[in-house]
């Protein structure tokens, strides 16, 4: 599984310091997400969804190691 915060963010044209200070985290945290050092929880993840107008959904990509554990 990755995120496609960072892509989706850019996508919708909205900076990281916009996007963090709407969600109500830091920037740096934000960065951290983006960049795959960490994982946010169900709840972050939908506030991002939320306030970049698309469902939580589009926000993973499954990867073909992600589709090959889901298939075993």
């Amino acid at each position: 599984m990755r995120l496609r915060i960072k892509e989706v963010r850019l996508e919708k044209e909205i900076s990281q310091k916009e996007l963090a200070i709407k969600i109500g985290i830091s920037k740096a945290y934000l960065s951290e997400l983006e960049n795959h050092v960490k994982l946010p929880s169900a709840n972050i993840l939908y506030d991002i969804a939320c306030a970049l107008n698309v469902c939580p959904k589009d926000l993973i990509e499954c990867t073909e190691e992600c589709k090959k554990r889901c298939m075993e």
